[in-house]
């Protein structure tokens, strides 16, 4: 009798752990007809418990036709796992996001299946508001971008953006003064300027030890144009990110 009533007891304690849980809970027949639903299904969906039993997994989340419910008990009777994201339609038309998974419950040769769902509005409304964020910071990203590449073209100083040792950015001044356009330089090494890898070693070691601190390197060299013919000139070097060459 103390074993029936300790059965008895945690059966009751489960099943009152399901009706009260904070995420929806339905159990469903092979067909997709409901069997079960919990209080906080009803709540969510505005249905009456009586309801609810009475309607079918696709009227609820509408974008589940009975098609694809058939496909998702064949992929759980083949031990695979369902999980996806789809909406809730209340009785009012109300849809709200949700994140659901399904399981087989075998039970005195009854197959069943069993459904979790919990509400994502908050995540939903949280992706919107990073993605909002993001493409405002790209357009202004993109803005401020126009207005240095404008500065840049205007500029009639020839001003050249290295990253790592390779050229990424040259203006029409450093086009006009070098002979190359800016298609045939962008991508190439810094150091096709100078007049050896020697020559370009000992400049930028001298750089470096100035702009590494988020100084400003000042000094004259000779560098070479496409056609290799010498020019001397005065480089200004800084780092846009104080120890990022």
């Amino acid at each position: 009798i103390k074993r029936a009533e300790e059965i008895e007891a945690h059966l009751y304690l489960t099943q009152f752990t399901v009706d009260e849980s904070p995420d929806l809970t339905l159990w469903c027949y092979e067909s997709g007809l409901i069997r079960y639903a919990n209080k906080s299904l009803a709540q969510q969906s505005a249905y009456q418990i009586s309801e609810l039993l009475l309607l079918h997994f696709s009227d609820l989340f509408y974008e589940i036709s009975e098609n694809e419910w058939l496909q998702f008990v064949s992929q759980l009777k083949a031990n695979k796992p369902a999980h996806f994201e789809s909406l809730l339609r209340s009785v009012h038309g109300k849809l709200t996001p949700m994140e659901i998974s399904l399981s087989l419950i075998q039970y005195e040769n009854e197959a069943y299946i069993c459904c979790t769902a919990r509400d994502i509005s908050e995540r939903r409304h949280a992706e919107q508001e990073l993605r909002r964020h993001r493409d405002h910071l790209q357009e202004m990203v993109m803005e401020r971008t126009a207005e240095i590449r404008t500065v840049l073209d205007a500029s009639p100083l020839a001003i050249m953006l290295s990253m790592r040792g390779i050229i990424r950015l040259v203006n029409p001044a450093f086009e006009l003064l070098f002979n190359y356009a800016a298609s045939d330089i962008i991508g190439l090494p810094t150091q096709g300027i100078f007049a050896s890898a020697e020559q370009f070693s000992d400049i930028n070691q001298r750089i470096w030890s100035k702009v590494a601190s988020g100084g400003v390197y000042r000094g004259e060299t000779e560098l070479y144009r496409r056609d290799h013919t010498p020019v001397w000139a005065m480089i200004y070097a800084k780092a846009l990110v104080p120890g990022d060459m």
